[in-house]
């Protein structure tokens, strides 16, 4: 699955802002599109530190699950970090998917599945 086909299927879930696939190490964008003047680099460079101390945190409590998603709520605003599962793309790099939607026209729930399916879609082309 290219990374162009999982942002075009992240931008259809109503109420998306922004849409992308992010390298969690460094934040750097590898595919994404945003429906605003929401700045995608800086947005994915917060989303990227939130996840790393998230890890990080898990590792000095010494919990051994891995961490599915994360969820930021705004007044106006969701902010979903998915960690694909497999997190190594052809280049090696980690990466998790990253959903901003407007809260008051988007279905969380629905949102939420539908990443988990794009994971889980991303990793069957890995086999």
């Amino acid at each position: 699955m290219s990374y162009k086909h999982i942002i075009s299927e992240m931008m259809k879930i109503n109420g998306t802002i922004l849409a992308s696939i992010v390298d969690y190490e460094t934040g750097l964008v590898v595919a994404g599109e945003s429906q605003s003047n929401l700045d995608i680099d800086f947005a994915t460079a917060g989303a990227a530190s939130i996840v790393n101390a998230q890890s990080k945190s898990l590792l000095l409590l010494d919990i051994k699950a891995e961490i599915d998603d994360i969820l930021v709520t705004l007044g106006d605003q969701y902010h979903i970090t998915r960690i694909l599962k497999k997190s190594n793309d052809a280049s090696g790099y980690p990466l998790f998917l990253y959903l901003v939607l407007q809260r008051n026209s988007s279905p969380l729930a629905l949102a939420r599945r539908i990443l988990q399916n794009l994971d889980t879609q991303y990793q069957s082309t890995l086999v």
